[in-house]
């Protein structure tokens, strides 16, 4: 279609219009050279996701396909007013396709699922200036934290910004920054390390802090650590008190660490680090009055607030990067 119409606009001698035919063929080629140097994720090497760009570049060569037409069918229009109204009639449509397609809806997926992460982003990237003149640093530990871990490119792109130079050994990762960013062993002084929540009141071995990133407000700090203690006590003083659902799930081995400390004690300790509790909690197995219920959801959010919002970065060894799996 676009050789077609690009013979036409060549053979009318319709300059404009052939350079929009141009460009759309030239689009399209480097769309297809993009497609395939595309980065190759977990999911594989083609996700949508990816390829989302796609659609911009559809749109304007099915523009340039029906604007090429809309020049020919124009110039052979008889009167003035014909032309008038064929332009004013693709005008109408565009506006109305425009129209139907501005986004006005929050999807809840992709970065904008992850809003929670910004502000600690952003004071984690405000405390990175110590990490100036000590590049080049291996950073392939800010991307093995799980799936859409939402800091590790915030750190990248805040490492860039500031000039600080960095080196990945991922072949995906490699992939995605470019060979020039490959770590070959010498090429790095240091490794980057990324933890959150409760990870970051310790510093890995042989690693020191550098950076630190708030995004839970202290007074809700204070708050967490008040209801830890309130909690403590009454699990101490009364035990869990599990409803039906709860003793199922413990009889069923859904409860290791209750299953395990049962002929002991309950070891409140382990229940807070495994997050068990908060996983008891949020399925409904305590059975609690309306006052203790509403405590014990408090502590759940403010919890999953502080183990989501709560990051630090460490400079270690480059030992201390595992190597990807094959």
């Amino acid at each position: 279609m676009l050789v077609a119409c690009g013979w036409d606009a060549r053979r009318r001698r319709d300059r404009p219009f052939l350079w929009c035919i141009a460009t759309a063929g030239a689009g399209l080629a480097a769309a297809l050279l993009t497609a395939g140097r595309g980065p190759v994720t977990v999911f594989g090497k083609v996700t949508p996701h990816t390829f989302r760009w796609l659609w911009p570049l559809g749109a304007f060569v099915f523009f340039a396909v029906a604007a090429t037409v809309g020049r020919r069918l124009t110039r052979r229009a008889a009167t003035s007013v014909r032309s008038v109204a064929l332009v004013g009639g693709f005008a109408l449509v565009t506006l109305v396709l425009a129209a139907i397609n501005l986004p006005y809806a929050n999807e809840g997926r992709g970065p904008n699922s992850q809003e929670y992460a910004i502000p600690a982003a952003r004071d984690l990237g405000s405390h990175m200036g110590s990490l100036e003149g000590r590049g080049p640093l291996l950073v392939d530990d800010l991307y093995h934290r799980g799936f859409a871990e939402p800091y590790g490119g915030a750190v990248v792109a805040e490492l860039q910004r500031r000039g600080i130079p960095f080196v990945v050994r991922d072949p995906q990762l490699v992939r995605q920054f470019g060979p020039a960013r490959r770590f070959n062993g010498h090429n790095a002084n240091a490794a980057l390390l990324l933890r959150q929540g409760d990870a970051t009141l310790e510093a890995p071995a042989e690693s020191r802090r550098v950076a630190d990133g708030e995004g839970v407000p202290a007074t809700e700090v204070r708050e967490l650590a008040r209801l830890k203690t309130q909690i403590g006590e009454f699990i101490g003083q009364r035990g869990l008190p599990l409803n039906a659902r709860g003793q199922t799930a413990l009889d069923e081995g859904k409860l290791p660490t209750l299953a395990r400390s049962a002929d002991q004690g309950l070891d409140l300790a382990a229940l807070v680090a495994t997050r068990e509790l908060d996983v008891m909690i949020r399925g409904g197995y305590l059975k609690l009055d309306d006052a203790w219920a509403k405590r014990f959801r408090r502590y759940a959010d403010l919890q999953n607030q502080w183990d989501q919002k709560t990051v630090a970065l460490f400079v270690g060894p480059v030992s201390a990067v595992t190597r990807p799996r094959a």
